[in-house]
């Protein structure tokens, strides 16, 4: 069996209600780990990884593009006063930049212990509560951090020409002061070039399981996929708990989405399937409601945050167009 053939079947996401209640902030409570060695190690490498996550969200939702500078040094390359400027300019986004570079590979390294390690205790998530979240957290993160990605072309933009610039330029500015040196520019701007660069990334360190120390192979990684296809389903009927509060649902939201994403993009059979054991449909009418204000009365509505996750699952997904979707998964999808 190849790695990414699963996914197929009913599989055994159907206990998803029990594990409804561990998503409250309690259920980031690392109490339980304290006799558990390789789970503390496992929370307090998370965690760490968690917080820097944040800065890296907020970095880039709050970045400040300075494009008629970097226009005038362009348009007036002779003039080294203006040249120095406008590559100082750039020098705390390109640090944030490669930020989120740094925690990509992070995450790519860890993330897969996380999963080995849930996958080993599946038949009792429960008594986990607090690595559960934080997986769901990762999934959160990786479709914020890529949302916002996509609405700031000048990130790449200005890496780019940080990266044109950077053998002339570096020397001239105070104590050789760049946080990308050459070497690893040219990797940054790859990496920054692709369209959804975190989700890819937790897109391939479930893939990497089979490769991890006591991996399992490829059923390693399809019983990984499957716990991925768990969360899809506990958040969405989280989403849909009467007397949910607002910020809970719509975290629920985000973690479903993005649950439904990595699992299409990591499974060979995709998510969208009539044997998927995700409930995608039940996903996207959740989304769907909400989006056209028809959600229940326990909700109010976000309109824009479901037809912002929904271009997710349209967009980001490589499944949707295979000739086994069914007809009204592309219905739900419709414009």
């Amino acid at each position: 069996m190849s790695a990414r053939k699963c996914g197929g079947g009913n599989g055994d996401l159907g206990a998803d209600a029990l594990l409804l209640d561990l998503f409250p902030p309690s259920a980031s409570d690392p109490a339980a780990l304290s006799s558990d060695p390789e789970g503390s190690r496992l929370h307090a490498s998370m965690a760490e990884l968690l917080q820097e996550s944040v800065f890296c969200v907020r970095a880039v939702r709050e970045y400040k593009e300075d494009t008629e500078l970097l226009r005038a040094a362009m348009a007036a390359p002779k003039d080294d006063a203006l040249q120095v400027q406008a590559f100082a300019s750039l020098l705390p986004s390109i640090a944030n930049i490669k930020r989120a570079y740094d925690l990509s590979t992070r995450l790519a390294d860890e993330l897969p212990h996380l999963l080995l390690y849930l996958v080993a205790r599946r038949t009792n998530l429960r008594e986990h509560p607090a690595l559960l979240k934080q997986l769901a957290d990762v999934l959160e993160f990786s479709l914020a951090f890529d949302f916002e990605k996509l609405g700031r072309p000048a990130l790449q933009n200005d890496f780019s020409y940080y990266r044109r610039y950077l053998g002339r330029m570096a020397p001239l500015m105070p104590g050789g002061g760049v946080a990308v040196q050459e070497a690893e520019a040219g990797i940054i701007s790859l990496y920054m070039a692709q369209s959804l660069p975190m989700t890819i990334t937790v897109e391939k360190a479930l893939k990497s399981v089979d490769k991890a120390p006591r991996g399992g192979g490829a059923e390693g990684v399809c019983q990984a996929v499957q716990l991925v296809g768990l969360l899809a389903n506990v958040t969405c009927d989280l989403a849909l708990r009467p007397g949910v509060d607002d910020e809970l649902r719509r975290y629920a939201l985000r973690v479903m989405t993005s649950s439904v994403v990595i699992y299409d993009r990591v499974s060979e059979t995709g998510v969208f399937t009539r044997r998927s054991p995700v409930r995608t449909r039940k996903c996207l009418r959740t989304l769907r409601k909400e989006q056209e204000g028809t959600a229940t009365e326990s909700m109010s509505s976000s309109a824009p945050l479901a037809k912002q996750l929904l271009d997710s699952v349209k967009y980001s997904t490589l499944h949707l167009k295979d000739g086994s979707t069914p007809g009204y998964i592309r219905t739900l999808l419709s414009d």
